[in-house]
């Protein structure tokens, strides 16, 4: 859990909705679009688990190739290029710097440079795959932390890419087997920032995908909708989409 806040940026691109709160469907499931649920393992690259899932989707929706940017190299470059930390510190990162690193690098695919924990402070071998990777440059939008944006965001057949604040209440066995994460309660330490994919609603919960394998239910996870919608357990929500060719 190594996401933190990004600063606020005035110059962000915001998503704006093409939906309407009439048409605003009561409930939206992305989960059968998605490939298993990944294992981040024993490294904070949460935010570049979620990022790859998003960059495939990305890539299935819209040019019909399926496959995983790797997550090492993402990581990689929106540490070291984007933040400016040294190869070898597992800080974590912001969800900004993560989506700049999705716009400008040529990711390789998983099958090239695979995800091996103990490599992650080495250079991605990027050249050896560029010319096998079609990786598109994506754009990147801001997502409004209240209801009716992230809900239009998923209508929309966007997964979000979110950041959230994770309490004691996570981390319980009841919610590794069940996957229903409750509000925290007062007292309950913050244990960390935490990125994640956000995948579906219903009227009551969202469902979002986690980077911890099996965990919760086969890898997903719900919040109840107040959640995201405070900016105290919710810090950042970002879409990505292929960028428009000027």
């Amino acid at each position: 859990m190594l996401v933190k806040p990004s600063p606020e940026d005035t110059r962000d691109y915001k998503f704006k909705a093409k939906t309407t709160y009439s048409n605003l469907p009561t409930s939206v499931d992305l989960t059968l679009l998605l490939p298993p649920a990944l294992d981040q393992g024993a490294l904070g690259s949460c935010a570049a688990n979620a990022g790859s899932v998003a960059l495939r989707f990305l890539y299935k929706k819209q040019i019909a190739q399926d496959w995983l940017p790797s997550r090492l190299a993402l990581y990689y470059v929106t540490r070291v290029y984007m933040t400016g930390d040294a190869p070898d510190e597992d800080t974590g990162c912001y969800l900004r710097d993560l989506c700049k690193a999705m716009s400008r690098y040529q990711l390789p695919p998983e099958i090239y440079w695979r995800y091996d924990i103990s490599k992650f402070a080495l250079p991605p071998p990027f050249l050896q795959a560029d010319e096998l990777a079609p990786a598109p440059l994506v754009e990147y939008r801001a997502v409004n932390r209240d209801e009716f944006s992230l809900k239009s965001a998923l209508a929309e057949r966007n997964v979000v890419i979110v950041g959230i604040a994770v309490y004691e209440s996570f981390m319980t066995p009841l919610v590794a087997s069940t996957g229903v994460v409750p509000m925290p309660k007062p007292g309950e330490q913050c244990l960390g920032g935490h990125g994640c994919l956000l995948i579906g609603f219903t009227v009551s919960t969202w469902v979002l995908r986690n980077s911890w394998g099996m965990w919760g239910k086969k890898g997903n996870f719900t919040l109840p909708v107040a959640y995201l919608t405070n900016p105290n357990l919710c810090f950042d929500a970002w879409v990505i989409n292929k960028a428009i060719e000027s």
